[in-house]
């Protein structure tokens, strides 16, 4: 069965956040250009001044796109936007839907999947973080849950990126084998 080779769809966007693409990568990435460097300057914003900035960002965007493109239907977009406030040594994890207005989300405690097969995939990652087989790892752990997807739609080799609270970050690709690529 042919697979999808992966695009990275998590972007940094400044040294405390991270923005995730699903659905219209066009707008999607439209939202990352834009905000980059806004946010890359040196900036004192709260995390939710940025969370809004985000989504009328977004919504102005995706809204424009809709009406340049009106004799077809636009795609769905679902942003997800990790965060980390250093004044409060807080991490925080929004979702913006386009079937919600845009309007931001918090994610909180439980495993939240987007995606493919998202039951599927929160059942890998429980059943195998129980067993403590790959809890060390979560890297490898959640490749091995997307690698489990039979979908040809779905790529075998994953990236991932991290943000640290030290305000650093760090990309990791997996190949379909669940070994780093370099």
């Amino acid at each position: 069965m042919d697979s999808y080779d992966s695009i990275p769809k998590v972007h940094p966007i400044c040294e405390n956040m991270i923005i995730g693409i699903a659905g219209s990568d066009r707008v999607g990435k439209a939202v990352v250009g834009a905000i980059t460097p806004i946010f890359s300057l040196n900036h004192k914003l709260s995390v939710k001044e940025m969370i809004k900035h985000v989504q009328n960002t977004t919504t102005f965007l995706y809204d424009m796109f809709s009406q340049m493109h009106s004799d077809r239907d636009y795609d769905q977009l679902l942003l997800v936007v990790a965060c980390i406030d250093h004044n409060e040594d807080k991490s925080y994890l929004y979702s913006l839907s386009s079937s919600s207005g845009f309007k931001p989300v918090e994610i909180n405690g439980d495993c939240k999947v987007f995606g493919a097969k998202p039951q599927e995939v929160e059942e890998y990652i429980r059943t195998n973080m129980s067993r403590g087989s790959e809890n060390a790892d979560p890297i490898h752990l959640f490749s091995a849950a997307i690698r489990s997807i039979d979908d040809q739609m779905v790529s075998k080799d994953t990236i991932s990126l991290i943000l640290f609270k030290n305000k650093t970050a760090k990309l990791i690709r997996l190949d379909e084998q669940g070994n780093v690529k370099q």
